[in-house]
């Protein structure tokens, strides 16, 4: 096999990963909002903390996943 055809089948490959990530994550966030962060709030009202925190957790993982990435990124280059 030469090596146009195996980086072909590495992009298909890796288009096939990512797009099905990609729509498990949408389909995670979704659930997320659609329960309205209940475990999370159930979590946080047992240490005696506000429920509106939750939002803020929430908010602060998609903030590290973001500079992650990123970070990750600039690294590669």
């Amino acid at each position: 096999m030469n090596a146009q055809k195996k980086e072909q089948y590495h992009n298909i490959g890796l288009l096939l990963l990512r797009i099905t990530i990609g729509t498990l994550i949408i389909f995670h966030g979704i659930a997320n909002m659609s329960s309205d962060y209940a475990f999370i709030k159930q979590v946080l009202q047992g240490y005696h903390i506000p429920s509106f925190v939750a939002y803020g957790v929430f908010c602060w993982g998609n903030y590290c996943s973001y500079f992650d990435h990123h970070r990750r990124k600039s690294q590669r280059q």
